[in-house]
C-alpha cells in the first residue's frame, strides 16, 4: 500500500512498533493507536529528533507478494516490543537490547524505562543521521551507489569544504531516499568524469595549495535496477546484472539548482542515459597523500 511506501521506501525516519491484529483491532475501538506503543518508546517519543514519525503497523499482514512484512525485511516477531527504525532508504533495523546497550541503556538484570527511552533517543539519533561514502574504490562504488535505487555522485577536484560542503550537508537531509557519495578526482580516476559538463572555473570550489582556483563540484544523477531474476547463487553473491541510467547536472553548485533537479530525480522525472558500461574507479598514481582522500561508509 502507499503507506508502506511511505514508511520503507520513502526515505525518511520512522520508528515503527508491530503490533497483533487483536491489538490493532482493541486499539480502533477503545484508546487509539496511541495506546499501542510500549512504555519506552511513550517515554522516549518527547526527545526523539523531530524528523522522526512514529507509528504503530500490522506487521504479520501479507503484502501483495504473499509475504509479511517481517518476512519482508527478515525481522524476528518474537522478540517484545518488535521495534523498527527506518531512515536514508536503507534496509530497517530492528530495535534490539543488544543496540540499545551500546548506546547508554543500563547493564542491569532490568534497566528502568527512564534508562531504556534514554537509550533508545541515542540509538534513534545517531542511526537516522545521514551520511556521505567518499569512495576510492569501484566496490564502494557498487555497494553504495550502484546497489542502491537513488544515487547521487558528487565529482570535486580535492576535498569539499566551505560553501560546496554546506550544500551537500543540507541536501543530505532533505533527499533521504538518495544516497549520496563522493569522489575526489585529485586522488582517484572516475571513468564518467570525462563525459560530465565542464564546470565554472573558481565558482565554490575554492582554491588548492598552491592558491590557484578549483572547478566547483559536479554532481552525477544514478538510478540503477537489477535486471532479470539472477540464480540463488548469484543473487546470494552480489552478482546480479544491474541496468544503470545517469543524467549530469549542468548548472551551479548551489542549493536551489541542486534542489530542483534531485526532486525530479526522486520523482524518476530526469530524462537519463543508459550506461553501457559499469562505472569505475581508480587510483591515480600520480596523486599526492595530501590531496585528502579516502573511503567512507553511509
Amino acid at each position: 500500500s502507499e503507506q508502506l511506501k511511505a514508511v520503507f521506501f520513502s526515505g525518511e525516519p520512522w520508528l515503527v512498533h508491530c503490533a497483533t491484529r487483536a491489538e490493532l483491532a482493541a486499539a480502533a475501538k477503545d484508546e487509539g493507536a496511541e495506546a499501542l506503543l510500549p512504555a519506552v518508546v511513550r517515554a522516549a517519543a518527547p526527545r526523539l529528533p523531530d524528523e522522526v514519525r512514529v507509528g504503530v503497523l500490522d506487521c504479520s499482514k501479507k503484502l501483495p507478494s504473499g509475504k509479511t512484512t517481517l518476512q519482508r525485511f527478515k525481522l524476528d516477531g518474537s522478540l517484545s516490543p518488535t521495534l523498527v527504525l527506518v531512515a536514508n532508504g536503507r534496509a530497517p533495523r530492528q530495535v534490539t537490547s543488544a543496540l540499545l546497550s551500546k548506546h547508554g541503556s543500563s547493564s542491569a538484570l532490568f534497566p528502568t524505562p527512564r534508562q531504556q527511552a534514554a537509550a533508545l533517543v541515542s540509538f534513534v539519533a545517531a542511526a537516522i543521521e545521514p551520511r556521505v561514502a567518499a569512495l576510492s574504490k569501484t566496490e564502494h562504488l557498487t555497494a553504495h551507489c550502484l546497489r542502491r535505487k537513488l544515487c547521487a555522485v558528487v565529482i570535486s577536484d580535492g576535498e569539499l569544504k566551505g560553501a560546496a560542503a554546506r550544500t551537500l550537508q543540507r541536501l543530505l537531509k532533505e533527499y533521504r531516499a538518495v544516497s549520496f557519495v563522493t569522489v575526489n578526482t585529485a586522488r582517484y580516476d572516475f571513468s564518467l568524469s570525462k563525459l560530465m559538463p565542464t564546470a565554472a572555473d573558481g565558482a565554490a570550489g575554492g582554491k588548492d595549495k598552491g592558491g590557484k582556483d578549483k572547478a566547483e563540484p559536479r554532481l552525477l544523477a544514478v538510478r540503477s535496477s537489477t535486471v532479470g531474476g539472477g540464480d540463488k547463487s548469484s543473487k546470494e553473491k552480489g552478482q546480479q546484472k544491474m541496468s544503470v541510467l545517469a543524467k549530469a547536472h549542468r548548472d551551479a553548485f548551489s542549493l536551489e539548482p541542486l534542489r530542483a533537479f534531485l526532486a525530479d530525480h526522486v520523482a524518476e522525472a530526469l530524462e537519463m542515459k543508459p550506461l553501457r558500461r559499469l562505472p569505475q574507479i581508480k587510483w591515480r598514481k600520480q596523486a599526492s597523500a595530501s590531496d585528502g582522500g579516502g573511503s567512507g561508509s553511509g
